[in-house]
């Protein structure tokens, strides 16, 4: 009876050290993240789990995008799509081909990265995988603006969001309408992408997602400005600072934009008095990202 139960425990050893590589890399531990998935990924090689093999050199690839080592996740991503191939596993395939779509994005190939995006969907729908399906609707969307294909984009957003709303997948749901405002904002058509962008402050207040408020009152604001309303987007950007306190989150990003809307107003004194709050969180190296701009949600699958 123990030695049954322990040969269990160690063939379920790949899948728990996965799951902590999976929890460091959410926390942004990269390193962390690429040692755990290494101890499990020797003891899938040991074990002869290709399986889990495979998912854990894919895993490892998407902690090298995180790392812009993307030579050795192309190397990874490969030698996953070979395993999964050989385990005739397509739904494994499809994740791998989304993966590779993240990554020829983040290599600035959006021909490439919109190829494999469209294998992966290509799969996702033959494997009525629609989770999955979305995700990649969700990433497809996003290179399709890019490269200024707009009416594609908002196809495959909607499609997305459609998708979501059905799966009742809330938290995808809402990056999805994120992103929607974000394609709006970007085309310059505010109108529509501040709807959008109230819908997601809607979410994120039902549930009480704090960061995520924070971050949505600095892209209405952010919209306000640009529709030169700027004592709404001042309320607004102020509003996220307010939220960003409570939870201990300095942001320079909203009170730089305060800076700016009091300049576009000629209150010149009170945009220095932002801009010096500005410097102080800056000499602290705290939470600057040095794009005062609306942020794509991309997807990797795991």
């Amino acid at each position: 009876m123990n030695i049954a139960h322990s040969s269990k425990k160690l063939s379920d050893e790949p899948t728990i050290l996965k799951n902590l590589g999976i929890v460091y890399y959410m926390e942004s531990n990269y390193s962390k993240a690429r040692e755990t998935y290494n101890q499990a990924l020797a003891v899938a090689k040991e074990h002869n789990n290709k399986s889990e093999e495979a998912l854990l050199t894919m895993n490892i690839g998407i902690v090298y995008v995180a790392e812009k080592n993307y030579v050795q996740s192309l190397d990874n991503y490969k030698t996953s799509q070979l395993l999964f191939e050989q385990l005739n596993d397509d739904i494994g395939k499809a994740k791998v081909f989304n993966n590779l779509g993240v990554l020829y994005d983040a290599m600035g190939d959006y021909p490439t990265s919109l190829e494999y995006y469209n294998k992966a969907l290509e799969q996702h729908k033959k494997n009525e995988s629609k989770e999955n399906e979305a995700k990649t609707l969700n990433n497809l969307g996003t290179i399709y603006y890019i490269v200024g294909y707009f009416q594609k984009s908002e196809e495959c957003l909607k499609q997305a969001s459609s998708i979501n709303k059905a799966l009742g997948a809330t938290k995808s749901k809402l990056d999805n309408v994120i992103n929607i405002g974000t394609m709006y904002a970007r085309e310059e058509r505010w109108d529509k992408s501040e709807e959008y962008f109230q819908q997601a402050l809607e979410q994120s207040q039902e549930e009480s997602d704090s960061e995520g408020i924070g971050f949505i009152y600095s892209q209405l604001g952010i919209i306000s400005f640009h529709q030169n309303n700027f004592l709404q987007a001042t309320n607004f950007f102020k509003q996220g600072i307010d939220v960003n306190s409570a939870i201990q989150n300095p942001d320079i990003e909203p009170i730089t934009w305060v800076a700016l809307t009091e300049t576009r107003q000629g209150k010149l004194k009170d945009a220095a008095v932002e801009v010096s709050k500005a410097e102080n969180i800056l000499n602290s190296a705290l939470n600057f990202e040095g794009e005062p701009i609306i942020f794509w949600n991309l997807y990797q699958t795991y």
